[in-house]
């Protein structure tokens, strides 16, 4: 069998590993989770710890054909980690950088996301229209040491967040958007889903969005219809003390930055 790939990208709080959760409940698909997330080197699908374990340095990548020899290597360690499945991974928008060379442009498209293209990956970009509750959201987990499933039980005393660093976290979020979105909207194997339509009140996957994963993995997948992951149940006003300052703050950001062009690819379906 031909192993696939499956890549996921999105900016923090988005359902990305609610999302894995449902594509590989069938095990047609082995999730094997961030790949780039520096707190996981002990486990096999580790970008990080891939390299320690073999003293790859900065050095080791001055060329093309190092990047492209590391990227292959890398996804030869994944298909063997996911021994019969298909690969499904995790990358967030701020995690795409970590494989480049010398003497290349910030705004050049990612070397790896070039590489997943070569090797026929599909995509899932996932778009948050909650722009507020995204960047409010990973701040509460954060404050709270609780990524998932949080409910009113959670909450602690009202705490007051940095409006400027919130609204540039936001920026860059809507500049990740546009430019994840410019260099994926034209690629053929390639799906763009609002988080606010992916999942049904038991944490399943929607009728529409189950569908175009079908179609984009052809796959007949079958996901359940109860997720082990929920929405967050903590009321973010009643947990950040200056709630509504912040609101400002962020939608302002959004008028100022948001590209309108993925909502719109959106309504088209």
């Amino acid at each position: 069998m031909a192993q696939k790939i499956l890549c996921i990208t999105a900016g923090q709080r988005s359902g990305t590993t609610a999302l894995r959760s449902l594509i590989s409940a069938d095990q047609r698909f082995k999730d094997l989770g961030e790949i780039f997330d520096t707190s996981i080197l002990d486990q096999p699908q580790s970008f990080f710890g891939y390299c320690h374990k073999r003293r790859l340095q900065l050095a080791d990548i001055m060329s093309g054909p190092d990047a492209e020899r590391l990227c292959k290597d890398y996804v030869a360690l994944l298909q063997n980690v996911a021994a019969k499945s298909h690969l499904l991974i995790d990358v967030k928008f701020n995690s795409w950088g970590e494989i480049r060379m010398p003497w290349t442009y910030m705004h050049q498209e990612p070397f790896f996301l070039s590489q997943l293209k070569w090797m026929s990956a599909r995509f899932i970009f996932i778009w948050r229209q909650d722009l507020v509750g995204q960047v409010l959201s990973d701040r509460i987990s954060d404050k709270l040491g609780k990524w998932h499933n949080l409910v009113p039980d959670d909450a602690i005393e009202p705490f007051n967040l940095d409006v400027n660093k919130l609204a540039a976290r936001a920026k860059l979020l809507c500049q990740s958007e546009q430019y994840f979105y410019n260099n994926l909207s034209s690629y053929p194997e390639s799906l763009i889903l609002c988080y606010e339509n992916m999942f049904t009140a038991q944490g399943g996957l929607e009728g529409d969005a189950s569908a175009a994963v079908r179609a984009l993995v052809d796959e007949d997948l079958r996901f359940p219809e109860k997720g082990i992951y929920h929405q967050n149940l903590i009321s973010k006003a009643s947990i950040i003390s200056n709630y509504s300052e912040i609101v400002s703050a962020v939608e302002r950001v959004a008028r100022d930055y948001r590209d309108p062009a993925i909502a719109r690819a959106l309504q088209r379906g």
